[in-house]
Order: structure tokens, then sequence, then C-alpha cells
């Protein structure tokens, strides 16, 4: 697009309708075909741009689901696979999400690539603070990981109306991307908290140590 931000595009094309109006009354025919004109040349870049990045997801979800599905390889694998997992819900750079085949009230996230290790993250943050309300009430429960953490079962949330969203969040959750937040039981969580910042305190206290005698 002509270096317009797509939000304003969206608006103006909203808006055109009342202005060609007004300035048809005014009596500026010209000008308002003239508006008209350059708005439906907008309005289909508009729709242009909106089409290309849905393409762009799918396929990336698409490519992300054939991963997963050659890792399962085998005959066995692939059936089990396809006996508890459901459709994809979304996918992200390092992790695809798919419903519960069989719990409506879970997801099931498969780790797709080495060394990120976002469900294990999630797990150990998740049982670390879960009988923490401060803390556990932003957080969407999990309820089991696999042996390897390659995929882990967290409950299942919808998808927030933007007044859901609250003006202030704690401080660890800094993957502040909406698409990382859903509402369950009726409060908005973080579904997807692999990356979070521990505060670490910075005040000095007394040193109290214990062990073996130390001996120069």
């Amino acid at each position: 697009m002509h270096q317009i931000d797509l939000g304003v595009a969206l608006k103006l094309c909203q808006d055109i309708p009342m202005l060609k109006e007004r300035l048809h009354r005014a009596g500026l025919h010209k000008t308002a075909n003239k508006m008209q004109s350059a708005v439906e040349e907008i309005g289909y870049e508009v729709a242009s741009h909106i089409e290309a990045e849905r393409d762009a997801r799918k396929a990336e979800v698409t490519v992300t689901h054939a991963r997963v599905w050659e890792a399962f390889g085998t005959t066995v694998n692939r059936d089990f696979f396809n006996l508890m997992v459901g459709d994809i819900i979304g996918a992200g750079e390092f992790r695809i999400v798919y419903a519960h085949a069989h719990r409506k009230d879970l997801v099931l996230k498969f780790e797709i690539d080495s060394q990120s290790f976002q469900n294990v993250s999630e797990w150990e943050f998740w049982n670390d603070n879960k009988d923490d309300k401060k803390v556990a009430r932003w957080l969407a429960p999990v309820e089991y990981i696999s042996a390897c953490g390659i995929i882990l079962a967290m409950k299942r949330t919808t998808k927030p109306a933007k007044a859901n969203y609250p003006r202030v969040l704690p401080e660890f959750l800094v993957d502040r991307k909406r698409q990382n937040f859903g509402l369950y039981k009726g409060k908005l969580v973080a579904h997807d908290y692999g990356l979070y910042h521990v505060t670490v305190p910075t005040q000095r206290k007394k040193a109290e140590w214990w062990g073996d005698d130390y001996k120069e």
C-alpha cells in the first residue's frame, strides 16, 4: 500500500460515504467522484493486503502441521495422533496448537523446534505458581506434559473482546501479543507464557552460610 496504515485505511473507507454525501450537498460533485475513485483503489489494496496475510498464515500453519505429521512417522503413531488430536487452532514460531479430540476443555501444544523448551517452561512455571493466587490468576492451567516435553495439555480459553484487555499486566508476562491471551472462567489469562520474566530482587541481606566448615 502507498505508505498508509491498514487501520487508517479501513477507517477511511468506513467514513467515505458520509464525506461523499456532504461534498455532493455542497455542490462539489467532481471532488466527491474523485474521492470515491481513490477510496475504491485503497479498498482494493486493503482487501489484497488482508488476503495476502491470511494466505501467508495458512501456509505457515500447513507447513508446521506437516512437520508434526512427519515426526509421527509410523502407521501406529499416526493412528494414535488421529485418535487423540483434533483440529488445528493455531501455530507460532516454536509450537502448533490443536484441539483435544475428546476433551473440549483442553488444547494440545506440540513443540516443533529443538532446544526451545517452551512446553517445559510453561509446565514448570504453572506448577511453581499454581498455589499463588496472585500469579495463577493470570495463567491458563496446565494439566499434563509428555515425558520428553514435546506435548503439553493446557486448559482451553476463548477469544476475548477488546474490552477484556486490561491497561496493566503483571511484569512477568512479557510477551503481550493479544493472541497470547484468552478468557478462562470469565477472566483474561495468558495461554502462551513459555516466555516469562522472573523479577529478581536486588536488595542485599546478611548471608547465613551453612555446610561443611571452610578451612584455608
